[in-house]
């Protein structure tokens, strides 16, 4: 698998900085943050408190099909053509930056990252290290709210190789254990909720593995080590999954950093395989 030449997975803080700084046109930053629960903390307020100059908030709550019962599966194309209008977001013409603000969480980055990625919206980009890099060093927040210019139609379309679906991956176990493939199935989860359930043919291999402890991610070479210590072959096909399509996601900007290229997401993950394996049973 080859990586095409193209805008890079990730922009460093001082490059989003100078862009800031110079009044870059066309620029659209998007916070992404999420919590599952009111304990944990509220995304809405939060973002108020402080964000990136510029920054708008992206609701993930509002960019998942909540017709499907399973949690954060990818918007229909008709909803995700609502949102880059609503955000005055061009394919072609805006740059579109995405960060969040938990430290060690940038998965909630990476998944608005690849719907953008499975939708073909080009020069998006992961802020490496996220707002606690960026607050780290002393860059500039601010609490005011982001106008919007006059927002333009646009009709996207998704990528049918940049998705997964539970059929593909019960035909993949088949294929498998036939010996008809070498395609490898990759979980992002962390190990005590691999070791609770996974689907059988998946290799362990946690997003956290591709991280530096502040937050950014490794190098592409570090990340094609880990992979073989993992027993990944890059040169053979990989699907990346998880438990809900989240942190699946980040294994995907990783790996499409490392020149691995755009591997396609089991976007039900294991919470989708688990219930309708059980219903087959």
């Amino acid at each position: 698998m080859v990586e095409s030449k193209s805008t890079p997975v990730f922009i460093e803080t001082d490059q989003l900085a100078t862009l800031i700084e110079g009044g870059a046109k066309n620029l659209r930053i998007l916070d992404s943050t999420y919590y599952f629960t009111p304990e944990e903390g509220d995304q809405v307020l939060i973002y108020k408190q402080k964000h990136i100059p510029g920054a708008l908030f992206a609701d993930l709550r509002y960019q998942s099909n909540s017709a499907l019962p399973y949690p954060f599966m990818i918007p229909k194309p008709e909803q995700f053509s609502d949102f880059l209008k609503l955000y005055d977001i061009l394919p072609g013409k805006t740059h579109v930056v995405i960060y969040a603000q938990l430290k060690g969480e940038p998965i909630w980055a990476s998944r608005l990252y690849w719907v953008f990625q499975a939708y073909q919206v080009p020069n998006v980009q992961l802020l490496n290290g996220g707002l606690p890099k960026w607050e780290a060093e002393g860059r500039a927040l601010e609490s005011t709210s982001v106008e919007v210019g006059k927002p333009e139609d646009y009709k996207v379309t998704l990528k049918a190789e940049a998705i997964r679906y539970f059929e593909d991956i019960r035909q993949l176990e088949k294929d498998v254990a036939e010996g008809k493939t070498d395609i490898q199935l990759l979980d992002a989860r962390g190990t005590p909720s691999y070791d609770k359930g996974h689907i059988p043919i998946a290799k362990s291999v946690p997003y956290v593995t591709f991280l530096n402890t502040d937050n950014t991610v490794k190098q592409p070479d570090e990340i094609k080590a880990l992979l073989a210590e993992k027993g990944v072959d890059t040169a053979k096909p990989i699907v990346s999954s998880c438990g809900w399509g989240i942190t699946a996601s980040f294994n995907f900007a990783a790996l499409k950093h490392a020149g691995v290229g755009d591997v396609p997401l089991y976007d039900g993950s294991y919470a989708e395989y688990s219930a309708r394996v059980a219903e087959e049973k």
